[in-house]
């Protein structure tokens, strides 16, 4: 009809003249921002080509491509930073690598495997029946890894060091150790990260002229790894309280009873990391689940935009998990 029509039509003419009315520098800093974007996920893209071009077929690494999967899915998936499809892959390369792509693939090196491994050993001692399990001693030792890549994606620092043409900064290095925390609480891991950047001071050079290893490129040469180390010590308190609080909001999520209090402590998240996308995420989802627990049945279709946070959805099962 005739009303349809005029809806049809003006929409795209309110959308342009709602951008007509932004100054034109915030537009030319929009459009440069997004150019800025995409060159970064083009480098992305020829940064994943190069690594899969020595890529370790399945079947050479064993036991530790399950390790790898169940560690990804718990870090991503049961901590909720991404819900895209994960790509594992295993690189050839003496150097310690660990990358977490924007589109899904996460790279780890041999070289990260090996230390793993000799970690584990170390650790048994003596007697190799000291190891409850081998795959959950890998685990246990990965997930760190894993969680501090997840909260640098969380946080998109690998764009803003691309947009600024510059290494990530100290700050941003402590932000994401924090992060990184809350993350290995939320994916229900009982680890500290004070002493995995302990073990890893061993590896570290303050300069290039002091000698390389294995994490010359992994670790940069400020903050240290004792710093790093020092500084959640003293946030220790802080970190804890905040965690329980987000343990507590997911598992809200996933009984979809969303109360007040779920949103404020996705909120103080946010205020503690503001430029924290998975902060913003949780928040969207809390706030849609009690949005969805009032709304009149007339907005009810509604749901099918954002269903994360309804325990009757479709996929809520798939999403949300029983553990």
């Amino acid at each position: 009809c005739y009303c349809s029509d005029m809806k049809k039509t003006r929409a795209p003419i309110i959308i342009a003249l709602a951008l007509a009315a932004l100054p034109l520098a915030a537009r030319e800093d929009a459009a440069a921002g997004a150019g800025k974007r995409s060159d970064w996920l083009a480098a992305s893209a020829r940064r994943v080509s190069e690594l899969s071009a020595r890529a370790v077929p399945a079947e050479e690494i064993g036991d530790w491509g399950q390790v790898i999967d169940a560690t990804l899915f718990l870090v991503c998936r049961r901590a909720e930073i991404y819900r895209g499809r994960l790509v594992p892959l295993v690189v050839d390369a003496p150097a310690v690598i660990v990358e977490l792509f924007s589109d899904g693939t996460f790279a780890i090196s041999t070289a990260a495997l090996d230390y793993i491994d000799e970690r584990v050993f170390e650790e048994a001692g003596p007697s190799p029946r000291r190891m409850k399990s081998l795959d959950a001693e890998r685990e246990a030792l990965l997930a760190p890894f894993v969680a501090i890549e997840a909260a640098r994606y969380a946080l998109d620092l690998g764009y803003a060091s691309f947009a600024r043409g510059g290494p990530q900064s100290v700050g941003e290095t402590h932000e994401a150790d924090r992060l990184a925390t809350l993350i290995l609480a939320a994916a229900g891991y009982q680890l500290d990260l004070t002493g995995f950047f302990t073990q890893l001071s061993t590896e570290w050079r303050p300069s290039p002229s002091e000698g390389a290893t294995r994490f010359s490129a992994y670790l940069p040469n400020a903050p240290s790894p004792r710093s790093r180390a020092d500084l959640l010590a003293r946030e220790k308190e802080g970190l804890v309280s905040l965690s329980d609080e987000v343990r507590a909001a997911l598992s809200a999520l996933r009984s979809g009873r969303v109360s007040a209090e779920t949103v404020d402590s996705l909120r103080a998240l946010g205020d503690v990391f503001p430029g924290s996308r998975w902060a913003a995420r949780l928040e969207a989802m809390a706030l849609h689940a009690r949005w969805l627990a009032t709304a009149p049945r007339q907005s009810r279709p509604l749901e099918t935009f954002l269903p994360l946070g309804a325990e009757s959805a479709p996929r809520a099962q798939a999403i949300f998990p029983t553990y």
